[in-house]
């Protein structure tokens, strides 16, 4: 893939402050990554939208027993270490010029992680290369987080005969792994399935990526968190103030 690194990061907001928040990160915060870090040639904010809450998976403590509205990406040509100094760089920067002041103010990163893009699949359907899918217009994103099993099967599974079935589902354009490092023993994996709303299905798009975890070999993963998250271009749409 072009990509090397996505930075994730889940965003908590203050009541009150959201307005504030996206009008910020729109029209200062997010041009300036892309003007100024010349390895950063895609990102994307989501939120979720309040009919969605009832349906998260939460974990019972910890980040992702509350992880907030937002969901933010940064896609880079770069190692993390350098996506993290860079940014730092920037935010350093900006902070002197007096533009950082939302950070820990009026919003908060519930967790974050630069990552590494371990898989990548486009559906068939959706006419484009894993490697594209992620640029083009999609109007959902479904968030899984976990960790897999020492054993390798459902894993295995799930790279094969877990994402056909997801890709049944023709509202579901790619799908992606990221992981922090690709050894690490117990490392946590971010799952990101796309979609659109175009097609046909009975039930939200959540149900269809659910039973994908639900099936296929045991020991299965440990999930932490999954959501259902709803792009936002041009900061819209807002649910929260």
């Amino acid at each position: 893939m072009k990509a090397r690194t996505v930075f994730i990061a889940f965003l908590d907001v203050r009541d009150g402050r959201h307005d504030a928040f996206l009008d910020w990160h729109e029209l200062d915060h997010r041009p300036e990554n892309h003007g100024v870090v010349p390895h950063i040639f895609h990102s994307e904010r989501f939120v979720a939208p309040p009919d969605a809450l009832p349906s998260r998976l939460l974990a019972a403590d910890g980040p992702f027993a509350d992880p907030g509205h937002y969901v933010m990406l940064y896609w880079s040509t770069a190692e993390p270490a350098t996506v993290t100094y860079d940014m730092a760089v920037l935010r350093e920067q900006l902070a002197a010029q007096g533009r950082c002041h939302p950070i820990n103010r009026d919003f908060s990163a519930t967790w974050r992680e630069r990552m590494y893009p371990a898989a990548a699949r486009a559906s068939p359907r959706h006419g484009v290369s894993a490697d594209a899918a992620c640029l083009t217009n999609h109007t959902q994103l479904v968030v899984t987080v976990g960790r897999y099993p020492e054993e390798p099967h459902w894993q295995q599974w799930y790279g094969v005969g877990g994402l056909v079935g997801v890709f049944d589902d023709r509202r579901i354009t790619a799908a992606y792994t990221l992981m922090p490092d690709w050894t690490e023993p117990g490392a946590p994996f971010v799952h990101l399935h796309y979609a659109t709303s175009d097609g046909n299905g009975p039930a939200p798009v959540q149900s269809t990526v659910a039973e994908a975890y639900a099936n296929g070999p045991g020991p299965r993963p440990e999930l932490w968190f999954q959501g259902t998250y709803l792009a936002q271009h041009a900061a819209q749409p807002r649910f929260y103030t």
